[in-house]
């Protein structure tokens, strides 16, 4: 398997949501909390792997 598949993996991207909450994490440059990010994810999360895997995705820049 290639690195990128197992980094986009259902199993570590939920793993990686369940460490996050539980270390109380904050809000993003977006301003998006935890829950909010959890419902994005489930109506966008494989259109966004998706994006990542063929290399189509953007990230908005951090500073502006």
């Amino acid at each position: 398997m290639k690195l990128m598949d197992e980094v986009l993996s259902k199993d570590n991207l939920n793993q990686a949501y369940l460490q996050v909450t539980r270390n109380n994490g904050a809000s993003g440059i977006d301003d998006m909390t935890c829950e909010e990010v959890k419902d994005y994810l489930k109506v966008h999360g494989n259109d966004l792997i998706n994006q990542i895997k063929s290399r189509e995705y953007k990230p908005l820049p951090v500073r502006s």
